[in-house]
């Protein structure tokens, strides 16, 4: 604990980020969810895409802080700011109407965003490719779709995989 106090806990998001872990997980003296939370906040403050990934889980799970209104605005602030995961997160609660009124389309635009992302761009792809699969919010197109999940499967998406061959199966293509 003495060594990231030493640290500039009061700048550096990363290390503000990597406290606020240790102190929610008991990793120093006890488990503290308010101190826990007000590092992760001063994190974000500090420009921690991170952490609002990190903040929005807590709230969304973490019985001491629970706040599903703040999980969802952590997420929203996250996807704002291109994080990968808050992006994910905020695309799959609309496509299930989780907390938010669904919304496919918001959802397609979510995971368009993330099929962007140099290296969490295999999920958008993935579900982009389902989206044209089945015609979710956009014309039914297995040129598409095959496309998408190609390019998921290209950085390994194992998901991808299985729907391209459960795709291929129904259509009768067996190559």
């Amino acid at each position: 604990e003495a060594w990231y106090f030493r640290g500039d806990v009061e700048n550096d998001c990363d290390c503000q980020l990597e406290l606020a872990h240790m102190v929610a997980f008991g990793l120093v003296r006890h488990i503290d969810p308010k101190k826990a939370m007000d590092i992760a906040k001063k994190a974000f403050e500090n420009g921690s895409t991170a952490a609002a990934f990190t903040l929005g889980k807590w709230y969304e799970t973490w019985e001491p802080v629970k706040s599903i209104p703040d999980s969802v605005y952590c997420y929203r602030k996250g996807a704002e700011l291109k994080e990968p995961r808050c992006l994910e997160e905020l695309a799959r609660h609309y496509m299930s109407g989780t907390y938010v009124k669904e919304n496919p389309e918001k959802a397609f635009g979510l995971y368009t965003q993330l099929s962007e992302d140099r290296e969490d761009g295999d999920i958008g792809h993935a579900e982009l490719g389902r989206f044209y699969e089945e015609g979710i919010f956009v014309k039914k197109d297995t040129r598409k779709a095959r496309m998408h999940y190609m390019e998921a499967i290209r950085n390994r998406n194992p998901l991808a995989a299985y729907r391209l061959h459960e795709m291929a199966e129904r259509s009768g293509y067996t190559d």
